[in-house]
């Protein structure tokens, strides 16, 4: 049985898999992501690699420095946490 921990992790690496995604769509490697983005490098791994939570501006940030819309960004987390939720219902 997963528990609400496992289930907050994955749900923070929904957001690590979008921002990598938006990076590799403009073939980017994370230093000139970040570099657009104004982001600090280590902070931009530390988002792909799902360490830490993005805040809601860096979030809105990186959709607009790499020209991605925030319905974009909303699709792909209702599809990623549709994909998290359907893993979980059929434990």
């Amino acid at each position: 049985m997963f528990s609400e921990n496992d289930i907050d992790n994955e749900l923070l690496s929904v957001f690590g898999h979008i921002i990598l995604q938006f990076r590799t769509e403009r073939n980017l490697s994370q230093e000139q992501a970040a570099d657009i983005c104004q982001i600090p490098l280590g902070q931009w791994v530390n988002l792909e690699n799902s360490s830490v939570w993005p805040e809601k501006n860096t979030m809105i940030k990186i959709c607009r420095e790499l020209h991605f819309s925030q319905k974009d960004f909303i699709n792909r987390f209702i599809q990623f946490t549709d994909n998290v939720i359907a893993k979980h219902k059929k434990t």
